[in-house]
């Protein structure tokens, strides 16, 4: 038979004789009726079915910036369509270049004409003339003076050194005067201009062989050049 309303109440509701000996007046839960109507509870904890996965305490959750958009995809995008476009576009064009420029023809250098000769009066002829043979009487003079000293000192080493020093430094530095005359009267005639410069080479060239202590073999086919190069000189001056 279940236990009416003023039952329960009178179990629930009982003077604690503990209480009540100390003058004190108290109510206390029977045991019988505690463990009749109250289940004691389970010590494990709840647990959701699905419990929701979250990061660590602090760990903001993956894609979360911190404000209500989601960070931004760092996957790189894929070239436009148009970009792919102006890249082949521009490949062709390079390579149209390199054909074309490949392909086409220089125009050949055309050669440049020869200056003409330059044309002199006879007075700047004659005066050219006259200038170059002076220069050859005195170079010819030069050498033959230098070139036939005798030792003052018969017997004195330094005397024939300086003797032959003389004769040599004659012979080039005559050669060299002439060539420079001739550059320098560009209206000398032809004839005699190519005699000279022969002239002026072959003394030059007898100068060096001496320095050089070239032998007889040497030396005496030079000489013999010189005297035919300073006759041929000597009629064009007359």
């Amino acid at each position: 038979m279940a236990p009416t309303s003023s039952s329960v109440a009178s179990e629930l509701l009982m003077p604690w004789p503990s209480a009540a000996a100390s003058g004190v007046v108290g109510w206390r839960t029977t045991a019988t009726a505690s463990q009749r109507y109250h289940r004691p509870m389970s010590d494990t904890p709840f647990a959701e079915p699905y419990p929701e996965q979250r990061p660590p305490w602090g760990v903001p959750p993956p894609g979360w910036d911190g404000s209500s958009r989601p960070a931004p995809s760092t996957t790189p995008r894929s070239p436009g369509r148009w970009s792919l476009v102006a890249a082949l576009a521009l490949a062709v064009v390079s390579l149209g270049v390199g054909i074309v420029g490949w392909f086409h023809r220089q125009p050949h250098d055309k050669p440049s004409p020869a200056p003409s000769a330059p044309t002199f009066t006879s007075q700047q002829i004659s005066d050219a003339k006259e200038n170059v043979c002076a220069a050859h009487r005195i170079v010819r003079q030069a050498a033959v003076l230098n070139t036939n000293q005798a030792n003052p000192v018969p017997g004195d080493p330094t005397g024939d050194l300086a003797v032959a020093a003389n004769a040599r430094l004659a012979l080039y530095s005559g050669g060299d005067y002439l060539l420079r005359r001739l550059t320098a009267e560009p209206a000398t005639p032809a004839e005699l201009r190519d005699a000279v410069r022969s002239l002026a080479n072959a003394l030059q060239e007898l100068a060096v062989n001496y320095l050089a202590g070239a032998p007889d073999s040497v030396v005496t086919p030079l000489r013999l050049a010189l005297e035919r190069d300073t006759r041929a000189v000597d009629p064009l001056c007359v």
